[in-house]
């Protein structure tokens, strides 16, 4: 792609305006930010990595649908967190979307229990995608080649696209206020 100085000249402008705009309405305390946050609910994700630096997983709440097409998703993850450095030296990575009877997943893979069980695979039935990373039975899932990797802040953001994908149509678990959560079905789709 050859960079035109006119977009450059544009991008340079809207940065200037939007940095002016920040510092005369930025007034966000971190904890009002995580107190916000933490009234957001989300799907409760497991992902996964496989390659040369290893299998690893972890619970994450920063997923993302990108594109249709070509298929892609991404994933935000603290930048020098162990999952991180692992999805980045394999190149891949398998989002799963738990359903509400694998909520003792989420847990293990947060690393609750790591003192007591190092592996996070151990008597965790799973399943490997060929050249990808593993998925969970029953987990709605997404297998996905590193297309781009961006930081942000103190997080890096992976753009996966999408080479096998699965679903078994079973309610997410839900993750709220710092706590898991069924969600209530008030109105079925027709």
């Amino acid at each position: 792609m050859i960079a035109h100085p006119e977009n450059e000249s544009r991008m340079s402008t809207v940065q200037k305006l939007s940095n002016e705009m920040l510092e005369d309405i930025q007034t966000t305390t971190l904890e009002d930010f995580v107190a916000a946050m933490r009234q957001v609910a989300n799907s409760v994700v497991v992902v996964t990595t496989d390659g040369i630096a290893g299998r690893y997983g972890g619970t994450v709440n920063g997923f993302n649908s990108v594109a249709a097409a070509p298929p892609s998703v991404l994933i935000c993850l603290p930048a020098e967190c162990r999952l991180a450095r692992k999805v980045e030296a394999n190149g891949c990575f398998t989002i799963n979307v738990l359903p509400e009877e694998l909520h003792f997943h989420a847990r293990i893979f947060s690393g609750e229990f790591d003192d007591t069980l190092p592996d996070r695979f151990s008597n965790i039935d799973f399943i490997d995608v060929p050249k990808m990373a593993p998925r969970f039975p029953g987990a709605t899932f997404f297998a996905s080649a590193i297309s781009s990797v961006t930081s942000h802040g103190d997080h890096k953001i992976f753009v996966g696209e999408v080479c096998a994908v699965g679903t078994e149509r079973r309610y997410p678990l839900a993750y709220h206020d710092g706590g898991y959560r069924y969600l209530n079905v008030i109105h079925e789709p027709v």
